[in-house]
Formats: structure tokens, C-alpha cells, sequence
């Protein structure tokens, strides 16, 4: 459509824009100059941080500043709180016009029309570095007709807000110090059982632990190496006893008697011993009853009364010893037939019966040995003995530690994986223990805190004061929202007559239509009656709009 179609369109339906836009106007200005006063009493209440460090106390106590203002204000304005507010200080009339209580849910509504409720924010470094907005203090506000009213229902608010941040402050610790105290009772409970499950393996499997394993191999090897030392102690005091052996062999217990004319006569166990070995060479040639028999015999039995009646062990296995290497001798020179061959292996025999018989114990002629060397050397061959003798108890014991050592090592593998188990269990408990023990004694004194307002809290810094004048309605921007309104509303009624109208105004409209132009165009030539016609509708139109503001006036001025 070209300039000249809208400007047509709008000469033409010109009434129909105007009508309802004035009369759109002239309702929001009378509205607007017939709105009641309002008066608007405020409060700052100022969000102060924490005055100890958080890392003192613990996050027990921190919270969001808007985040505890909207909860507060949710406990705060229920329906029975405000319809308490309501009627404490006749805010707004709780009866209507036909005497029936109003509900709950439309004096709420008008309650928080009326109330406002906004936050202060800036622009903040965070703990980790980053600039965030964060609340440092809040409005609050309430809209009356009356002064005194909005001024003491702003009072009241703000007393609310007050005392049930420090009362929700002080549950919440108590709340939270309470849960932490239940939680580290059950966390000393299973850190006990956790303890006493390991202290109950560490005695059954004492040794074996696998922190174990270094003590149980320094101990084999310290073990190893006095056993080593001791094999070759023992070893030099073979070699000693052996030496010892060899040189109390050739000793006699007793000591040779020099007689008054200095003749050296043997003592009777070596005289003994001699005849014991002409006797058995004797024996095996003559037959019993011999005379050199039957005097050996006498000799012998008198000998044998004098040093004790018996030979000792080492007399009869020193004599086995020198008939045995006799033996060996004459087997080299005769054959097994030969008599002296015979005769030696039944001396040898008789021998072998005699020291079965004699076995270990010492002689008479050994108690009361009196020859000096041959008692230093028995004295030296029996301390050889003796410590041969603790040397081996000694191996022995080392032998055993090295055997129960090692085989604790071969049992740590087995209980490394329970064992590792049952300590991070433990590890777990104590640590658990610990962060909640650490919690709780941070409830506590966020709890204490909190009491003594020292925590996070609200401070009134501004007080609600009596408003002296009315809120300022802003009347040329209502004026200008109104004009708005009113040409919004004028041109839509246009557009629906418009997009409602079929007929053919102009020649460009019946070109669109037919495909081409008319050859001639003859104007509308309006007659009298067309005048008379026009001018009755426009005196209409004109009775009817003001009827109609009028009207829209009154009801305005009367609701209001």
C-alpha cells in the first residue's frame, strides 16, 4: 500500500481511531489524578560477615546472605502470620461490605503488593579469587495509605527478620551439632571395632606382619652369622679334645712311687694294666690252671682289691684299642688259622664284654687320680666338653629361631591381603572419626557463636522513620504508559474495521482484483442527504463517546 492509501485509511476512519483513544486517555488521567497517597517506610538492615575466621569455627555457620533472607521470609509471611499483622494494626479492612470475613489468600495478595523486599549487592573476591556479587544488606519496605501504619508494620517486619535469623541461626547450629555428635558416636564405635579386629589379627599372626618381614630377616641373619661362629668354635674345640685326648691317653691317673732306695716302682693300675695284658696273651697259649695263669690270677685279684676291684672304661677301651692294632699286625704276617691270630680275636672279644659291661662310668683308680699332669689335662679335656656341650645347646636354639623366623616369613604373604584390609578399614574409621570429631567441635563453637552474636548476622542500621509525604506517583510517566495504551488500543480498532471491509475504495485496489485499470474514474459526489446522513452520525458517535467517558469518570471517582 502506498502513503496516499494509509493517508486515506486514516482520514477515513479517523472516529473510529479517535473515539477510543481519547476516551482511553481520559480515563488513565483521571485515574491517575484520583489515586490515593502513598506513604513508604523503610529499613536497612546491614549483612555483617563472621568476626572470627571461618577456618577458626569451620562452614558451620556460613551461609548465603540471599539465600537465608528468602527462607526467612518464607517462615515469616504465611497467610496466619500476615493476617495477624493485618488485624494487630488494621492495615486493611478484614470484613467486606456485606460483613463476611475476607480470605486469607486476598489479604495476602494485597500484603505483599504492598510489602517490598530488595537486596544490596557489590562486587566481591571469593576465597578462591574470583569476583562474584554478593549481598551486603537489604531493604525493607511497606506502602500504606497511613503513616503510622506503614512506619509501625515496617517496625514490626524488621523485628520479625531479626529475631528469627538469630533464632533459625541458633537452631540450625544446634541442629547440625546434634547430627555431628550422633555421627561421631557411630564413627567411635566402628573405629573401635575396626581397632579391635586388628589388634585381634596382630596377635594371631604375631611376627608374620608384613612390617614384620625386616626384623625376622635381620634376626636370621644375625642368627646365621652366631651360628656360623659357633660351627667354627666348635670345630677348634675338636681339634682341642682330640689333642687333649691323645695326651691323657699316654698319662697314668696316678703318679709312680719312688722307693727309699730310689727305685721308681709303677703304681697298681699301671701294674694292673700290664698284667691284665700278660694274662689275656697268656691265656689264649696255656690252658686254665697253668702255674703263670693261676700267679696272674693271684696278682691280678689282689690288684684289683687295692685300686678298687674293676677297670674303668678307658683302661679296657685303651686296651680293646692296643689289642685291635695288635691284631691288624699279626694278620699282616700270619693267616686267619694262626694261633696268635686266634688267640687276639678272642682278647679282643673278651675286651668288647668287658667295656659293654663297664660302660661309661668312671673307676675308683679315675676318683682318686693323683697324678698332676694327668689331672690338668682331664680338667682341660672336661671344660673342652663342657663348653663343646653348650655350644651345641647354643646351635641347637639358633637352629630353632632361624627355623620360627623363617617361617613367619613364609606366612606373611598369606595375611599381607587381610592384613592390608583390615588397616585401610582402620585408616578409614580413624580418618572418618577424626573430620567428624573435627565438625562437631566446629558446631559447638559456631553454636556458641551464634549465641553470642558473633556469627553471621543482621544489623539494623537505618530504622523505619515516620514518613512525612507521599510516595511520588511518577504522573507523567503514567500519563505516558496511558497515551501509549491509547493509540495501541485506537489502532487496533482500525485495523479490525479495515481487515472487516470488502469494498473497493480505490482504482490501484480494483486493478489488484480485475488484472487491469479502469479507463475512467468517477469520484463519489455526496448529496444532501449524504450530509445529513454524516452528520447525524458523527453527533451520535460524539453523544455517545462523552456519555461514555462520563460514565467511565463516575465509576473511577466511585470505586476510588
Amino acid at each position: 500500500m502506498s502513503l496516499d492509501e494509509y493517508w486515506r485509511i486514516i482520514k477515513r476512519r479517523r472516529w473510529l481511531f479517535s473515539i477510543p483513544a481519547i476516551g482511553i486517555m481520559l480515563i488513565v488521567t483521571f485515574f491517575a489524578l484520583s489515586m490515593q497517597d502513598i506513604y513508604r517506610s523503610e529499613a536497612t538492615i546491614l549483612i555483617e560477615d563472621q568476626d572470627i575466621p571461618e577456618d577458626f569455627i569451620g562452614a558451620t555457620m556460613r551461609n548465603y546472605a540471599s539465600q537465608q533472607i528468602q527462607l526467612i521470609s518464607q517462615r515469616l509471611f504465611t497467610a496466619a502470620n500476615i493476617r495477624s499483622l493485618v488485624e494487630e494494626f488494621d492495615v486493611y479492612a478484614t470484613m467486606d461490605d456485606d460483613g463476611e470475613r475476607i480470605p486469607d489468600n486476598e489479604l495476602v495478595d494485597y500484603f505483599r503488593d504492598d510489602l517490598e523486599l530488595d537486596l544490596v549487592s557489590e562486587q566481591v573476591i571469593n576465597e578462591r579469587g574470583i569476583e562474584v556479587e554478593s549481598a551486603i544488606a537489604f531493604t525493607l519496605a511497606f506502602n500504606s495509605d497511613d503513616p503510622e501504619i506503614a512506619q509501625q508494620v515496617t517496625e514490626e517486619l524488621v523485628t520479625m527478620f531479626l529475631n528469627e535469623n538469630q533464632r533459625s541461626s541458633a537452631v540450625k547450629a544446634a541442629g547440625v551439632s546434634e547430627l555431628l555428635k550422633t555421627a561421631v558416636g557411630e564413627a567411635n564405635e566402628e573405629l573401635r571395632e575396626a581397632e579391635a579386629a586388628l589388634t585381634s589379627f596382630k596377635l594371631a599372626n604375631d611376627g608374620a606382619l608384613p612390617e614384620m618381614r625386616q626384623l625376622n630377616l635381620d634376626a636370621i641373619g644375625r642368627a646365621e652369622q652366631l651360628l656360623s661362629d659357633l660351627s667354627l668354635r666348635l670345630q677348634e674345640l675338636e681339634q682341642r679334645k682330640l689333642q687333649l685326648s691323645v695326651q691323657l691317653s699316654s698319662l697314668s691317673p696316678t703318679a709312680p712311687v719312688t722307693l727309699p732306695s730310689g727305685e721308681t716302682v709303677m703304681s697298681d693300675r699301671d701294674r694292673l694294666q700290664a698284667l691284665l695284658v700278660d694274662y689275656r696273651r697268656k691265656s689264649a697259649v696255656y690252658q686254665a690252671g697253668h702255674p703263670d695263669l693261676v700267679r696272674l690270677e693271684r696278682e691280678i685279684g689282689i690288684l684289683r682289691q687295692s685300686v678298687g676291684g674293676t677297670e674303668t672304661s678307658s683302661l679296657l677301651a685303651e686296651q680293646l684299642q692296643q689289642e685291635r692294632d695288635r691284631l691288624r699286625g699279626l694278620r699282616e704276617r700270619y693267616s686267619a688259622d694262626h694261633p696268635d691270630v686266634r688267640s687276639s680275636e678272642a682278647a679282643i672279644r673278651q675286651l668288647e664284654s668287658q667295656v659293654a659291661v663297664a660302660g661309661s662310668g668312671r673307676s675308683a683308680a679315675e676318683e682318686v687320680a693323683d697324678n698332676p699332669a694327668y689331672i690338668l689335662i682331664n680338667t682341660q679335656l672336661q671344660s673342652v666338653e663342657l663348653e663343646a656341650r653348650s655350644i651345641r645347646q647354643k646351635r641347637r636354639e639358633l637352629q630353632a629361631t632361624i627355623d620360627k623366623h623363617q617361617a613367619l616369613m613364609e606366612k606373611t604373604p598369606r595375611i599381607e591381603g587381610p592384613y592390608q584390609e583390615l588397616l585401610r578399614a582402620a585408616e578409614n574409621a580413624s580418618t572418618k572419626y577424626a573430620d567428624l570429631q573435627s565438625k562437631f567441635r566446629a558446631a559447638e563453637v559456631a553454636a556458641d557463636m551464634e549465641q553470642g552474636i558473633t556469627g553471621q548476622r543482621f544489623v539494623l542500621i537505618e530504622p523505619p522513620l515516620l514518613p512525612l509525604e507521599p510516595e511520588s506517583q511518577n504522573l507523567p510517566a503514567f500519563l505516558l504508559l496511558g497515551a501509549l495504551l491509547a493509540v495501541g488500543i485506537g489502532t487496533a480498532c482500525v485495523v479490525i474495521a479495515e481487515l472487516a471491509d470488502d469494498s473497493i475504495r480505490t482504482a490501484r485496489s480494483l486493478t489488484r482484483i480485475v488484472g487491469a485499470a479502469p479507463l475512467a474514474v468517477i469520484p463519489y459526489l455526496d448529496n444532501s442527504e449524504d450530509l445529513a446522513h454524516v452528520r447525524s452520525r458523527r453527533m451520535s458517535l460524539a453523544v455517545a463517546f462523552f456519555a461514555g467517558t462520563a460514565l467511565c469518570v463516575v465509576y473511577v471517582i466511585y470505586a476510588l
